[in-house]
């Protein structure tokens, strides 16, 4: 049994949301106690630049996630739409047997 065996989806993704803003916020807690004062620039274009391209970069990863899923989904839905269509046609084919062996 793993994890994926007791957490569902619909649990796991705010425990992991919510784990992560923990993180997120114990880390800028730790480094605003422990830094020491004028040790940051005053002016942040570097960082604001550095930001803007980190969030470029998400936005193209994201972006190609969504495809992806969505590819997925519609091979899914052709796959179900084939097998019902499968099925429909072995049930329509089976009126060809006598009745006791139409089970």
């Amino acid at each position: 049994m793993t994890w994926s065996d007791v957490i569902s989806s619909w649990a796991f993704g705010p425990l992991a949301v919510c784990l992560m803003v923990a993180v997120t916020c114990s880390a800028h807690l730790l480094v605003h106690r422990y830094r020491k004062p004028g040790t940051l620039p005053e002016r942040n274009a570097t960082v604001g630049l550095i930001i803007g391209v980190v969030g470029g970069i998400y936005a193209v990863l994201l972006s190609f996630v969504v495809i992806v899923v969505w590819q997925q989904f519609n091979a899914a839905e052709a796959n179900a739409q084939n097998e019902a269509s499968a099925i429909a046609d072995l049930h329509h084919l089976s009126f060809a047997y006598p009745q006791p062996l139409r089970r």
